[in-house]
Protein backbone atom coordinates (compact mmCIF):
# COMPACT_ATOMS: atom_id res chain seq x y z
CA UNK A 1 0.00 0.00 0.00
CA UNK A 2 1.22 3.48 -0.91
CA UNK A 3 -0.01 6.51 1.06
CA UNK A 4 0.44 10.12 -0.05
CA UNK A 5 0.18 11.87 -3.41
CA UNK A 6 2.04 12.09 -6.73
CA UNK A 7 2.62 15.01 -9.13
CA UNK A 8 4.31 14.40 -12.50
CA UNK A 9 5.27 17.45 -14.62
CA UNK A 10 7.11 18.77 -17.66
CA UNK A 11 6.90 16.25 -20.47
CA UNK A 12 7.94 13.12 -18.60
CA UNK A 13 6.69 9.74 -19.85
CA UNK A 14 6.08 7.29 -17.03
CA UNK A 15 3.85 4.47 -15.86
CA UNK A 16 2.47 3.05 -12.64
CA UNK A 17 2.13 -0.74 -12.85
CA UNK A 18 0.25 -1.69 -9.71
CA UNK A 19 -0.62 -5.37 -10.07
CA UNK A 20 -3.58 -4.72 -7.76
CA UNK A 21 -1.77 -2.29 -5.43
CA UNK A 22 -3.78 -0.04 -3.14
CA UNK A 23 -2.92 3.65 -3.41
CA UNK A 24 -4.47 5.46 -0.43
CA UNK A 25 -4.18 9.19 -1.14
CA UNK A 26 -3.89 11.68 1.70
CA UNK A 27 -6.99 13.83 2.31
CA UNK A 28 -7.13 16.48 -0.41
CA UNK A 29 -4.37 14.79 -2.43
CA UNK A 30 -4.33 13.49 -6.00
CA UNK A 31 -2.24 11.73 -8.58
CA UNK A 32 -1.71 14.53 -11.12
CA UNK A 33 -0.07 14.77 -14.54
CA UNK A 34 0.63 18.23 -16.01
CA UNK A 35 1.96 19.78 -19.21
CA UNK A 36 3.03 17.22 -21.76
CA UNK A 37 3.23 14.25 -19.39
CA UNK A 38 2.24 10.78 -20.56
CA UNK A 39 1.17 8.85 -17.47
CA UNK A 40 -0.10 5.30 -17.96
CA UNK A 41 -1.67 3.64 -14.91
CA UNK A 42 -2.49 -0.08 -14.82
CA UNK A 43 -3.79 -2.38 -12.10
CA UNK A 44 -4.22 0.09 -9.22
CA UNK A 45 -6.92 0.79 -6.67
CA UNK A 46 -6.91 4.56 -6.00
CA UNK A 47 -8.94 5.88 -3.07
CA UNK A 48 -9.21 8.62 -0.45
CA UNK A 49 -8.14 11.69 -2.42
CA UNK A 50 -9.58 14.92 -3.77
CA UNK A 51 -9.12 13.61 -7.33
CA UNK A 52 -8.09 10.01 -7.77
CA UNK A 53 -6.32 10.75 -11.03
CA UNK A 54 -6.08 14.12 -12.80
CA UNK A 55 -4.61 15.09 -16.18
CA UNK A 56 -4.07 18.66 -17.46
CA UNK A 57 -2.59 19.43 -20.89
CA UNK A 58 -1.33 15.87 -21.44
CA UNK A 59 -0.99 13.82 -24.64
CA UNK A 60 -2.14 10.25 -25.03
CA UNK A 61 -2.19 8.34 -21.72
CA UNK A 62 -3.87 5.10 -20.66
CA UNK A 63 -5.80 4.09 -17.54
CA UNK A 64 -6.31 0.31 -17.58
CA UNK A 65 -7.66 -2.27 -15.11
CA UNK A 66 -7.96 0.24 -12.27
CA UNK A 67 -10.52 1.04 -9.58
CA UNK A 68 -11.11 4.68 -8.65
CA UNK A 69 -13.41 4.72 -5.62
CA UNK A 70 -13.95 6.81 -2.51
CA UNK A 71 -12.44 10.04 -3.86
CA UNK A 72 -14.16 13.40 -4.29
CA UNK A 73 -13.74 12.93 -8.09
CA UNK A 74 -12.54 9.74 -9.72
CA UNK A 75 -10.91 10.94 -12.97
CA UNK A 76 -10.59 14.63 -13.93
CA UNK A 77 -9.37 15.81 -17.35
CA UNK A 78 -8.51 19.17 -18.85
CA UNK A 79 -7.26 19.31 -22.44
CA UNK A 80 -5.89 15.75 -22.24
CA UNK A 81 -6.31 12.58 -24.28
CA UNK A 82 -6.83 9.56 -22.01
CA UNK A 83 -8.06 6.09 -22.92
CA UNK A 84 -9.88 4.40 -20.02
CA UNK A 85 -10.23 0.62 -20.37
CA UNK A 86 -11.59 -2.11 -18.06
CA UNK A 87 -11.88 0.20 -15.04
CA UNK A 88 -14.34 0.44 -12.16
CA UNK A 89 -15.15 4.02 -11.19
CA UNK A 90 -17.64 4.16 -8.35
CA UNK A 91 -18.56 5.70 -5.01
CA UNK A 92 -16.78 9.01 -5.63
CA UNK A 93 -18.40 11.91 -3.77
CA UNK A 94 -19.05 14.15 -6.79
CA UNK A 95 -18.16 12.73 -10.21
CA UNK A 96 -16.87 9.52 -11.73
CA UNK A 97 -15.29 10.88 -14.92
CA UNK A 98 -15.27 14.61 -15.62
CA UNK A 99 -13.61 16.77 -18.23
CA UNK A 100 -13.31 20.53 -18.45
CA UNK A 101 -11.90 21.09 -21.95
CA UNK A 102 -10.54 19.05 -24.81
CA UNK A 103 -11.60 15.61 -25.95
CA UNK A 104 -13.76 13.30 -23.94
CA UNK A 105 -11.83 10.28 -22.75
CA UNK A 106 -12.01 7.12 -24.83
CA UNK A 107 -14.22 4.98 -22.59
CA UNK A 108 -13.87 1.24 -23.28
CA UNK A 109 -15.47 -1.58 -21.25
CA UNK A 110 -15.74 0.32 -17.96
CA UNK A 111 -18.17 0.13 -15.06
CA UNK A 112 -18.91 3.72 -14.00
CA UNK A 113 -21.77 3.93 -11.50
CA UNK A 114 -22.90 5.15 -8.08
CA UNK A 115 -20.96 8.42 -8.08
CA UNK A 116 -22.50 11.23 -5.98
CA UNK A 117 -23.62 13.89 -8.47
CA UNK A 118 -22.93 12.40 -11.90
CA UNK A 119 -21.11 9.42 -13.37
CA UNK A 120 -19.98 11.49 -16.40
CA UNK A 121 -19.81 15.28 -16.36
CA UNK A 122 -18.60 18.18 -18.50
CA UNK A 123 -17.36 21.49 -17.01
CA UNK A 124 -17.32 19.87 -13.61
CA UNK A 125 -14.35 21.54 -11.97
CA UNK A 126 -12.56 24.84 -12.24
Amino acid sequence: MYTGYLIVMDGIRCAIQGNGALIRLDTGATISAYTGVTLDVDGCVITGGEVGLGYADCPASRLTNCTLAGNTMGLALSNSQVTVTNCIITDNEQYGICWMTGPRPANLYNNVWGNGQLNYATFCFG
